[in-house]
């Protein structure tokens, strides 16, 4: 009787694994086979430069104004 209930758990966990692994290949080739494109367009994503160059360039200014 455990050797049937070992048996059965056994080849659940291969079924399980062997799922787990058909997933990934799948995830893989779905990653591989898709382009990918800027997202310049979406505003979630954009970086606002101008606003952080200025900020960057008033630290400086403030540490080189603290160092005199």
């Amino acid at each position: 009787m455990i050797l049937i209930k070992d048996s059965m758990n056994a080849f659940e966990m291969y079924k399980q694994k062997k799922q787990r692994k058909q997933a990934e290949i799948s995830e893989r080739e779905q990653l591989l086979n898709h382009r990918f494109t800027a997202n310049a367009t979406s505003p979630e994503t954009c970086v606002d430069i101008d606003y952080s160059l200025q900020h960057h360039t008033s630290l400086q200014n403030a540490h080189k104004e603290w160092m005199k």
